[in-house]
């Protein structure tokens, strides 16, 4: 009980400071778009997103000034990718979180076209050419959906030119 009544006070103390989103913590329910997914958004830090989204973040190693983060817990499939310190891109790997119009890892491309009539584009994937992924796009951000054997594996939000990154950083 201590712990539950401690994180509520810090909660509402962090709510009077200010702090952006507190109490939005980032669960299934939250949805990925362009801006990025729920309470955490592109641009952040991971110390912002960590405070916005409720839940601990593990950087991983990168090369200079691009990194790899986790979200905790990994059930939720959620990595992010830094550059200069701020999120440029959030992955999705598992079913649970679904984009603003619904789709998620595991549909087939027919369940795209059904969301996202024409303002779905595919696109040439490097490592499987003869399969295509899909993407929607706002100006200088995306959302891309990874296909491989007729379903989606991944989907990545994000700024460019991040978001079309193939391995690591390039």
């Amino acid at each position: 009980m201590r712990v539950r009544l401690g994180s509520s006070l810090l909660a509402a103390g962090a709510l009077l400071a200010g702090a952006p989103d507190v109490g939005a913590v980032l669960s299934e329910r939250s949805r990925v778009s362009t801006s990025g997914l729920g309470p955490l958004k592109i641009g952040m830090t991971l110390a912002q997103a960590e405070r916005a989204t409720g839940r601990r973040i593990s950087p991983r190693e990168g090369n200079g000034d691009c990194a790899y983060g986790v979200l905790h817990p990994v059930r939720l499939g959620v990595q992010m990718l830094t550059t200069r310190g701020r999120i440029a891109v959030v992955y999705v790997s598992r079913r649970g979180i679904a984009t603003r119009s619904g789709a998620r890892v595991r549909d087939t491309p027919r369940g795209l076209r059904a969301i996202y009539g024409p303002e779905l584009v595919p696109v040439r994937q490097f490592y499987n050419p003869p399969e295509r992924g899909y993407e929607i796009r706002d100006g200088n951000r995306k959302v891309r959906f990874g296909v491989s054997e007729g379903r989606v594996t991944s989907i990545s939000a994000g700024r460019k030119p991040e978001v079309d990154y193939l391995e690591a950083c390039s």
